[in-house]
């Protein structure tokens, strides 16, 4: 028998663990260790914090779980995730400084809470799922997205915050949720980027670009209002954006401000879209998605409208769809892009409320305020405003209106409660819908001894064929009433006779043309001139 006898030496091993600094972390967040392999679907790339120690988890990130993306130790956290495998989940998702998330095989990431990238975020062909219950914010950190799909269920109206500029190239998909902006923020489609045109609940409150040469639907709209826009394709490489205003254009009532009148008398006093271009500017289709609020009785009488800086120009329209929702599209081209909006080409639809007459008058019993309509739609009630300076108004009363009508309707309104002096009033006409707008401030010089400055008021103004002018307290006796251009030209003259200072009178005008005018009384020295517009 052999025996060999080995000598014995006791060795010590150390192991160094880096953990992530816990600083900024909570219970259940996870942190990328890509201690295995660059899959974000191996829970063993992942450590998990309990709110004291981290561990490897028995799973990967949910709905729930916060995750991080951050550089420890010597080389802990230094491999890109990629989401290939299988889809992935997460509440906040945190990409910091020389940090990449890749995507690729059309998976999806779900995101339930916000979006902050500092490093890099690659996203192949993959799709990202905004779909929180709480609002979220997007800081995207200079890194585009593919495919996106906005579906939070807040049900507000700031729903979604890009603080940052974001760019879409693949498909966005609105189906709950409205987007805004803060500070930076602002969104951009890429020359290969689609877009469905949103809906009641989900769409975007602020402006909106699209590059390239590719037909596109802008999913728009402001507050509570869903209101898309579409271009056609551009003809040449160009920037196009879309702005959607829950208000009237520029000049939305003035005949004069009608480029012709014989193809359109107005356009909408409810909404109108900004658009602005580089270079193309491709025919336009117009959405409503409530004909109700939008004024529209009669498709065959829409039009599509653009205001080129001095008047609006008709550019035709092919309706499609009904009442309930539809669209219209230009199809006379454009020249140059600026607001945009319904245009009425007999006067049918309404678009809504037609103030033609507002005044007050000083009398005996105190100051009678009127107004008068030409059509109301979805009007719920005025509310008349007093002022004494011209800055702090009070209600003094509230009046209902007529609902939807299209015939001439007249309101008045006697305030009792005013001593002598000067007092100016103004209109807020209130919508069903609890939208509201004010109306110009009109003024009463009145005085307790009976006497009061003369008062002369032209209506409607800016005027069509037709213009109304009513005075009082005037001098007693023959008065000259003349028509003037801005050159001195003589348009129209008629000597008058007041009645106790008053007279009421209705100049037919349809043959000059559309500027502006002076209208002018005299009667030896006493002279009142006011400015008109046809």
């Amino acid at each position: 028998v052999k025996a060999e006898v080995f000598a014995t030496q006791d060795y010590t091993i150390t192991v160094t663990v880096n953990a992530p600094p816990p600083t900024g972390l909570a219970s259940g967040d996870y942190v990328w260790t890509g201690a295995i392999s660059t899959d974000w679907n191996n829970s063993a790339n992942w450590v998990a914090f309990n709110g004291s120690n981290f561990s490897i988890p028995g799973s990967v990130p949910a709905t729930s779980n916060d995750v991080l993306f951050t550089t420890y130790g010597t080389s802990c956290g230094i491999t890109s995730p990629v989401i290939s495998s299988a889809s992935g989940n997460c509440k906040d998702i945190t990409i910091e400084s020389g940090h990449t998330v890749v995507m690729s095989n059309n998976k999806i990431l779900n995101v339930q809470g916000n979006w902050t990238n500092d490093g890099t975020f690659t996203a192949g062909n993959g799709t990202v799922v905004f779909n929180g219950s709480a609002q979220q914010t997007i800081l995207a950190g200079g890194s585009a997205f593919n495919n996106v799909t906005f579906s939070n269920t807040t049900s507000g109206t700031t729903d979604i915050n890009i603080g940052e500029p974001m760019i879409i190239n693949g498909s966005a998909t609105f189906t709950n949720g409205v987007v805004y902006y803060t500070g930076t923020g602002s969104l951009t489609f890429g020359s290969s980027a689609t877009s469905n045109s949103g809906g009641i609940n989900s769409y975007v409150d602020g402006v909106v670009s699209k590059t390239g040469t590719s037909a596109f639907t802008f999913a728009v709209g402001a507050g509570p209002v869903w209101a898309p826009i579409g271009i056609a394709a551009p003809s040449v490489n160009s920037i196009i954006t879309a702005d959607y205003n829950f208000t009237e254009g520029p000049l939305n009532w003035a005949a004069a401000y009608m480029c012709d009148e014989s193809q359109m008398k107005y356009t909408s006093s409810v909404e109108h879209w900004d658009l602005t271009t580089t270079s193309a500017t491709p025919a336009v289709t117009l959405y409503w998605t409530d004909a109700t609020r939008s004024g529209i009785t009669d498709l065959t009488d829409l039009a599509v409208a653009h205001f080129n800086g001095t008047c609006w120009e008709y550019k035709g329209g092919t309706t499609s769809g009904d009442l309930s929702w539809g669209s219209i599209t230009s199809n006379i081209n454009f020249s140059s892009y600026s607001p945009v909006s319904f245009g009425s080409k007999r006067g049918v639809n309404k678009l809504p409320v037609e103030l033609t007459q507002f005044g007050a008058r000083c009398g005996d019993d105190g100051i009678l305020i009127t107004w008068q309509t030409a059509s109301e739609t979805n009007n719920d009630y005025f509310t008349l405003e007093k002022s004494e300076n011209a800055v702090d108004f009070i209600q003094i009363a509230e009046i209902q209106g007529a609902g939807n009508s299209v015939d001439l309707i007249e309101y008045h309104f006697l305030d009792e409660r005013y001593v002598s002096g000067t007092f100016y009033y103004r209109l807020k006409q209130t919508d069903f819908d609890g939208s509201s707008k004010y109306s110009n401030i009109v003024i009463a010089n009145c005085y307790a001894n009976g006497s009061a400055n003369p008062v002369v008021i032209a209506y409607p103004n800016p005027f069509n064929d037709e213009l109304s002018v009513t005075a009082w307290n005037l001098p007693e006796g023959e008065i000259t009433l003349t028509l003037t251009d801005l050159f001195g030209k003589d348009y129209y003259r008629k000597e008058l006779k007041t009645d106790k200072g008053e007279f009421s009178i209705t100049l037919f005008l349809k043959d000059i043309a559309p500027a502006v005018y002076l209208l002018k009384i005299t009667k030896g020295e006493f002279t009142r001139t006011i400015k008109v517009v046809k």
